[in-house]
């Protein structure tokens, strides 16, 4: 048997994509010269988050757009009797607080890292200030919004399942490899 016989799909590529980054990421929503790239690539800053460090909160504005180099994001929101959680993102994912990147209203939801996590981010005027010098980096961001959008469907799907255990299963259907580490609320 193989190494490949005893890993999932998604265990299989996250080996064979380790050396993937930001920039190469964004080549699965569509194609960049190596001048676009290498633009990106100089805006671009890197944090090593611990657990519980919070990304973004609820009602304040975060305009910025993250990918995942490793770790897991959980997002929740405040209620009376505590935190719903209400998604998650696990490695090589691209996020942001979608409200705040395209109309700049305070987000709808905090995120937190729920392990130690590496991410790689630019902010929403750096990448604007991008289109406008590469215009092949709106069809990739606009790619990048569908994407999004069929996610906070997901997402949706997600929150309609009133029981915490109903949902972090409905997760682990979604996100096989990384949901036996995460405590969900």
């Amino acid at each position: 048997m193989s190494h490949l016989d005893s890993i999932s799909c998604f265990e299989a590529y996250l080996c064979l994509t380790q050396d993937e980054n930001f920039v190469t990421a964004l080549l699965h929503y569509g194609s960049l010269t190596a001048p676009c790239q290498k633009a990106i690539a100089a805006y671009l800053t890197e944090s090593n988050l611990p657990a519980q460090c919070v990304v973004f909160r609820e009602n304040q504005i975060n305009p910025h757009i993250y990918w995942i180099k490793s770790g897991t994001v959980r997002f929740f929101q405040q209620q009376t009797d505590g935190e719903k959680t209400t998604g998650f993102a696990p490695t090589r994912t691209f996020f942001c607080a979608l409200g705040c990147l395209l109309s700049k209203k305070p987000a709808l939801e905090s995120c937190i890292t729920e392990e130690a996590t590496t991410l790689q981010g630019i902010s929403y005027d750096d990448w604007q200030r991008l289109i406008g010098q590469y215009p092949e980096l709106k069809a990739v961001f606009d790619n990048l919004c569908r994407h999004w959008l069929e996610t906070t469907h997901e997402r949706n799907l997600l929150l309609h399942q009133s029981d915490y255990k109903k949902r972090f299963y409905f997760f682990l259907q979604l996100y096989l490899t990384a949901g036996y580490r995460l405590n969900v609320k």
